[in-house]
């Protein structure tokens, strides 16, 4: 097998896992909202934080996933245009058909009439939806409309001053947020950074400029960063999070200093995965992830209605999240059998 071929079926690996671990998340936040933490034992917390914590990748993955991929060249307007043509207005068709059906199953899930002026908030991007996972797409969207340009840029520049933009990116973005978890037990007031870092992407942004240089990374260098040492990092950082989330009580937000460093190093210790024998499997599970990101809020809302308020949350938060995971694959996997269904509602590739 060809190096090339070998690393993107270690993406594909990369994108079934995002998958799972935003499943994980969701999974674990449908048990936050159901447990008062506080009052908790260290175990409940210790549990219920390292799962959080691991499904917290999940996103991170997913945008380094983007900048690897379709940050790779410098457009020209041709590619611009072609790019907005194939990428950015088939997902944008594809939301709008799932906030249409994420109306409808919120109407029948609470009871309550249709609102189409809702729907039509939702689908012109002038109100949220009210599901967890709801924000990501239009930031998708947002980050689609001027990657032609940045892509544009970022070939167009030293790496040097690449790297230098992603450490103002990660200081003020994330050191100066995550300082202010622990600035209160030091009876210290929290601080709020005056630069305006958005022009430049903000906390999302670094990730995808991050994708970017892992893709220009020499495999000479991707090798450097197999040392043990920083299978050590990934476990202190991944420690020293968890506990400070027991401390807080409260789950962090992907601009916590830990999560760029954790998943950048993970991200390129998997970029090398033997996938063997699983790799048909792997494929199809890459291939649906889409799908299972679509589908699987509404499934553990219905799930964890009909388990109430009793469930042992070290039992069903992470069966719970397995078996939504392998439905919401089962069905994309079914439903891709009909006529486009599997481009049109899940942006398949095939």
């Amino acid at each position: 097998m060809s190096v090339i071929k070998q690393r993107y079926n270690s993406l594909d690996f990369i994108r079934a896992l995002a998958a799972f671990c935003v499943v994980v998340n969701h999974s674990i936040g449908f048990l936050f909202s159901q447990t008062d933490l506080s009052k908790a034992g260290w175990y409940t917390r210790c549990f219920m934080y390292t799962f959080f914590t691991f499904g917290r990748l999940g996103v991170p993955f997913f945008m380094l996933l983007t900048g690897y991929l379709l940050f790779s060249r410098a457009y020209t307007y041709d590619q611009t245009i072609h790019f907005y043509k194939k990428n950015l207005l088939p997902l944008i068709i594809t939301w709008e058909i799932w906030l249409l059906l994420y109306n409808i199953f919120l109407s029948y899930y609470n009871q309550s009439p249709f609102s189409f002026s809702t729907y039509i908030r939702n689908a012109l991007f002038l109100q949220s939806l009210s599901l967890g996972h709801g924000w990501y797409i239009p930031m998708i969207i947002g980050t689609y409309i001027f990657l032609p340009i940045v892509s544009t840029a970022l070939h167009s520049l030293p790496k040097k001053l690449i790297i230098s933009v992603c450490a103002v990116l990660f200081l003020y973005e994330f050191l100066v947020p995550s300082s202010n978890w622990l600035l209160p037990f030091l009876n210290q007031p929290t601080i709020v950074t005056q630069l305006d870092l958005s022009f430049g992407g903000g906390q999302y942004g670094l990730y995808f400029i991050l994708g970017y240089i892992f893709a220009k990374m020499s495999p000479s260098t991707c090798k450097k960063f197999q040392h043990r040492i920083f299978s050590f990092i990934i476990f202190v950082l991944f420690f020293l999070t968890v506990i400070i989330e027991m401390i807080c009580v409260e789950g962090v937000w992907y601009n916590f200093f830990s999560l760029p460093i954790m998943s950048s190093l993970l991200f390129i210790r998997l970029k090398g995965i033997h996938l063997g024998n699983l790799l048909s499997f792997i494929q199809s599970l890459s291939l649906c992830s889409f799908g299972i990101y679509l589908l699987h809020y509404p499934l553990l809302m219905i799930f964890y209605r009909h388990l109430g308020t009793d469930c042992n949350p070290f039992i069903w938060s992470i069966s719970l999240a397995l078996i939504t995971y392998c439905i919401a694959f089962l069905l994309v996997y079914a439903i891709s059998k009909f006529f486009h269904c599997g481009q049109i509602l899940f942006l398949k590739k095939y």
